[in-house]
């Protein structure tokens, strides 16, 4: 059973994502289907394969950001990385939500986890690239960009990314 947060932390919440909720629908976010067919598996890794506690924060996490309460996703991406310290996932979602809130330097610092934990993972480099971007290190956000495509061509969001810069020709 996944624990909430404490009231004055979920009024806090309800602040803070109204005023990020504007950014959040400028920069569109990607429906579970789509994450699923980029990356070819489910978020959390293979079926089967993970604790109750994990899964059920995951998806807690996903919902959290999906609704724009970027404090209550920090808390269960941080259950869900706690239940199993391995996985990029967790690392990957408490990027999102730091970038949704315009910490860019911790996003930055969580996608970093994601990808010392799966170096292959093309979306925690994509995100990565967004952060690079916020923090006004360009040269950094294309090459990370670059790294995401180079790791998956089919991902659209570092492709949009890197022509709205002109890097693509």
């Amino acid at each position: 059973m996944t624990r909430s947060r404490p009231v004055l932390g979920r009024r806090l919440d309800r602040v803070v994502t109204r005023l990020l909720r504007i950014g959040g629908r400028l920069l569109g976010r990607p429906d579970e289907e789509q994450l699923h067919d980029l990356t070819g598996r489910q978020k959390g890794g293979p079926v089967g394969t993970g604790s109750t506690v994990y899964a059920q924060a995951l998806t807690a996490g996903r919902r959290a950001i999906e609704t724009g309460e970027n404090g209550e996703a920090l808390y269960q991406f941080g259950l869900a990385a706690d239940a199993r310290p391995a996985e990029a996932w967790p690392w990957h979602g408490r990027g999102d939500a730091l970038q949704l809130s315009g910490d860019h330097a911790g996003a930055l610092a969580a996608y970093d986890e994601a990808v010392e934990r799966v170096p292959g993972l093309a979306l925690a480099h994509n995100g990565r690239g967004n952060a690079l971007d916020g923090l006004g290190r360009r040269e950094e956000a294309v090459a990370a960009w670059e790294k995401a495509l180079e790791l998956d061509p089919r991902l659209s969001w570092p492709r949009r990314s890197l022509e709205r810069g002109g890097a693509l020709g």
